[in-house]
């Protein structure tokens, strides 16, 4: 909470998550690859990369496919190993 409330005072947006909003199953890497992301996985990821999308311009819009690039490899590399330890 106190990153929360640093990141406000200073102008930021914050959205709090409850993980437990989103049932996300212990990693599986098999089931995974034959099933793709559980739901619950697939609708956190897109809240994340919605608000990272959001922090790079107006109205969630990217500047260019260079920062679209680069945010989805920022997201992908922070939310592959958390996902690894649900």
């Amino acid at each position: 909470m106190l990153a929360c409330k640093l990141a406000r005072r200073h102008g930021g947006t914050v959205t709090f998550v409850d993980l437990a909003d989103f049932s996300i199953p212990l990693y599986n890497g098999d089931d995974e690859a034959k099933n793709g992301l559980p739901p619950g996985a697939a609708r956190f990821k897109a809240l994340v990369k919605q608000r990272a999308r959001a922090a790079f311009g107006e109205n969630g819009d990217l500047a260019n496919e260079k920062d679209a690039a680069k945010l989805e490899s920022v997201i992908e590399r922070f939310l592959a190993p958390a996902a690894k330890q649900l």
